[in-house]
């Protein structure tokens, strides 16, 4: 997912999740990295950021959907 600054002004990072069986069974075995825009990599695995905006979504396999206009 891309994430902007303002109404898709400027690209501020992207993040990617996905699914490694086995890897974190406590947070639906994702894993989560995040990039700048020119791909370095900021953090990833088992992110406590990531996770704790997730966790409010186990419901739904941690995954949050936005509404878009």
């Amino acid at each position: 997912m891309e994430n902007y600054q303002g109404e898709m002004e400027a690209l501020n990072s992207i993040v990617v999740m996905y699914k490694v069986k086995g890897f974190n069974p406590p947070d639906g075995d994702w894993y989560w990295a995040k990039y700048t825009p020119e791909g370095k990599a900021l953090n990833s695995g088992r992110d406590r950021w990531c996770i704790g905006c997730h966790a409010t979504r186990v419901k739904n396999d941690f995954v949050i959907v936005h509404n878009f206009k």
